[in-house]
């Protein structure tokens, strides 16, 4: 789980099951709020919207009788407010098969994760709220993942492109194959410059230790550079 990254993210109980008392420690990660709150208020639309991403647990019956007013605030508020249903069933009025029907047609659009039929068990609706708390905390950063799927697909192309020039050694100097290697490292880290400053001793062994008062000195020389802003 993600829980160094969840101070934004909060679960809203409109229903919460007393037969098996889910308490806040049972779903206790780093920086989860949760709080339980009357519909009306929650979805006014004269109240003040704050940064939280949030999975509502509503009971099937709450969220048919309701939905007029949650497609209204939400329109109100901000139409890219990262957001998410966990249904579940009232044990004392569980879902009927008319009911069930009509929202399967709005899950999509009304982002509902998990539908909890009755009977249930404590351990799976604690399972249940976690994996909607990843699964929207996984679209509340959906750019922040494909930036680095893209980041991912440069670098296996890096990689590949040194394999290869590695593979046909004896047609690429050594020079070129560290220029190749730097240049591609600056394009995965997107800096302006870079510099490949190597041991000496690796390419001439004699040349390059000298004695000085019967200690070894090592030359270190650059053997690449670019330079993509000329005031560094």
């Amino acid at each position: 789980m993600y829980s160094s990254n969840f101070e934004k993210l909060e679960i809203v109980f409109f229903y919460r099951p007393e037969d098996i008392n889910i308490q806040p420690l049972d779903l206790a990660k780093s920086g989860l709020s949760i709080r339980t709150t009357d519909i009306s208020n929650e979805f006014s639309t004269t109240r003040t919207h704050n940064e939280k991403i949030k999975v509502y647990v509503i009971t099937p019956n709450q969220f048919l009788e309701n939905m007029f007013r949650i497609k209204k605030y939400f329109n109100k508020v901000n139409t890219n407010v990262v957001y998410g249903f966990v249904l579940i069933d009232d044990i004392k009025t569980p879902s009927t098969v008319l009911m069930n029907k009509k929202i399967d047609k709005f899950k999509n659009k009304y982002k509902i994760f998990s539908d909890i039929k009755f009977p249930y068990t404590k351990s799976q609706v604690i399972n249940e709220l976690l994996n909607s708390v990843q699964h929207i905390y996984l679209l509340s950063n959906k750019e922040l993942f494909q930036e680095l799927i893209s980041l991912r697909e440069i670098e296996s192309q890096a990689i590949n492109e040194i394999s290869r020039t590695l593979i046909t050694g004896h047609e690429t100097s050594s020079d070129n194959l560290i220029q190749l290697i730097l240049k591609k490292s600056i394009e995965i880290s997107s800096s302006d410059a870079g510099f490949v400053i190597l041991n000496d001793e690796l390419f001439s062994h004699q040349n390059n230790i000298q004695q000085n008062n019967g200690k070894n000195s090592q030359k270190f020389s650059a053997r690449a550079k670019i330079l993509h802003n000329q005031n560094i």
